[in-house]
């Protein structure tokens, strides 16, 4: 008969001690539903479970059972976990635009064109990560308008001499000014979309 208390035992060691990373011993998966084919399938999935389940095995196992023509990207979220929103979700999507970037091949046709377009989204995730969360700015427009007129006549005669002048300028000057908020989550919608 088995003891209980030493399954038990057992069981928490490996759960405790069982940790897969990228680059690990290879460890399979044991299949005890329909997860992996549901992960295999082409679909949009989210996997969530406690810590040490399995997770990151069922990724790894099922990115092996794909078709050659389609890659998996494995992200690693811990790296992040003590990043700040909003510059977590720009610094998780420059690393997926880095692996995507990094299974892109070709350097002409449709595929250039896919790499340029990765490098331009890299290129904006980037300054936008050095950019401030909020930023307010007074923007201040000033217009001059001068409109100016001059003249001048005169008459010479040999003893009598006449001359007249003149000059009047008018000045209209305009002034605008408003507060302009720009936040990084707004940006980041804009770039994404």
């Amino acid at each position: 008969m088995v003891d209980q208390k030493k399954l038990a035992r057992l069981r928490q060691l490996i759960t405790e001690g069982l940790r897969v990373q990228l680059g690990n011993d290879a460890i399979t998966y044991i299949n005890v539903g329909h997860a992996m084919e549901d992960v295999s399938a082409r679909q949009n999935h989210t996997i969530f479970a406690r810590r040490g389940c399995g997770k990151t095995l069922l990724l790894h196992d099922s990115a092996k059972a794909l078709p050659s023509e389609v890659k998996a990207i494995y992200l690693n979220c811990e790296d992040f976990k003590q990043h700040t929103f909003p510059n977590v979700l720009i610094e998780i999507l420059s690393s997926l635009f880095a692996e995507i970037d990094s299974h892109l091949s070709g350097w002409f046709g449709r595929k250039r064109k896919t790499k340029d377009i990765v490098k331009n989204i890299r290129a904006r995730l980037l300054s936008m990560h050095r950019s401030p969360d909020v930023h307010d700015e007074t923007v201040q427009h000033t217009a001059v308008n001068e409109v100016g007129a001059s003249g001048e006549a005169g008459f010479s005669a040999e003893e009598v001499k006449f001359s007249i002048s003149g000059s009047k300028k008018t000045k209209d000057e305009t002034q605008r000014s408003y507060q302009n908020h720009k936040e990084k989550l707004q940006e980041l919608g804009r770039v994404l979309n």
